[in-house]
């Protein structure tokens, strides 16, 4: 179960920022070319480069204010920092927030299972 949070600021992601590891859903909807619906934030620090953070971020954003563009990226953090991705445009809400919520599940079970193994 990934924990959930509504939001009225904006951009949704610096409140991502402020509270990770939750889904951050945005409770005033706006249809207009990049704007966040939702924002996941996993940060990790790279063993390897302590400086940089790696991690999940994943998100929701207008399509042109038309679609839904579920962007997925997460870097592991090693030195080889090996990065897999996600995206896929949907044309409705719920369905592209039900794959981002599995796609989280499925890509911190392949970080965890990387990183702890």
């Amino acid at each position: 179960m990934i924990k959930t949070m509504l939001t009225t600021e904006y951009p949704t992601r610096y409140i991502a920022f402020k509270y990770p590891k939750t889904l951050i859903l945005q409770k005033n909807i706006q249809y207009f070319g990049g704007f966040e619906y939702a924002i996941y934030y996993y940060p990790v620090k790279n063993k390897t480069y302590p400086h940089l953070t790696d991690g999940l971020y994943a998100e929701i954003v207008s399509y042109q204010g038309k679609k839904y563009l579920v962007d997925i990226t997460l870097t592991l953090p090693d030195e080889k920092r090996e990065q897999f991705r996600y995206c896929e445009l949907f044309n409705d809400y719920e369905t592209a927030l039900q794959i981002l919520k599995a796609k989280i599940i499925n890509f911190e079970q392949k970080f965890l299972l990387k990183v702890s193994g």
